[in-house]
C-alpha cells in the first residue's frame, strides 16, 4: 500500500513539473499546439482524480 502511495506521489510531482514547464513556455510567448493544450487538460483531470483517491 505504501508503494502505491509513493507511485501516486511521483506521478503527481511529474504532472506538476510538466505543467510548470508548459506554463513557463507559455509565458515566454511560445504558442502550444492544440494537442498540447488537450494534453494539459487531460493532465489536470487525471491529477484531480488522483488527488481525490
Amino acid at each position: 500500500m505504501a508503494s502505491e502511495d509513493v507511485k501516486t506521489s511521483e506521478a503527481a510531482v511529474s504532472r506538476i513539473v510538466n505543467l510548470a514547464e508548459e506554463a513557463k513556455l507559455a509565458r515566454e510567448g511560445v504558442k502550444a499546439p492544440s494537442h498540447a493544450l488537450l494534453s494539459v487538460c487531460k493532465s489536470l483531470v487525471a491529477g484531480g482524480v488522483a488527488g481525490g483517491v
